[in-house]
């Protein structure tokens, strides 16, 4: 994502907010599009101004930094109650009213 479809993604957001409309945003991360490193500091910087986040664990990983302890996916190593936890924190640092995950 550029930096100018990022400020502009944020200014949708808070003009979305301001007018109590709902927002959600999808975390599929696109390594073709970005870094994680750029990923992590766009995304986080518009998650404040979200209802609704759409997004797995490598994604919310990927993307915002939160990572399930004691889990592997391409191991098949998953750990159910650290996915939850990781969801919780998401939800306490932005306060996201719902978080919906595949």
């Amino acid at each position: 994502m550029s930096d100018k479809a990022a400020a502009l993604t944020e200014a949708a957001l808070k003009a979305a907010q301001a007018k109590g409309i709902t927002t959600s945003i999808d975390l599929n991360f696109r390594k073709k599009l970005w870094s994680k490193e750029k990923a992590q500091k766009i995304m986080t910087q518009l998650c404040q101004y979200v209802d609704i986040c759409i997004g797995n664990e490598e994604d919310a990983d990927t993307c915002l930094g939160f990572k399930a302890k004691d889990t592997d996916v391409t191991k098949g190593e998953l750990n159910l109650d650290e996915f939850k936890d990781v969801f919780k924190q998401m939800k306490e640092k932005f306060g996201f009213k719902f978080i919906a995950s595949s």
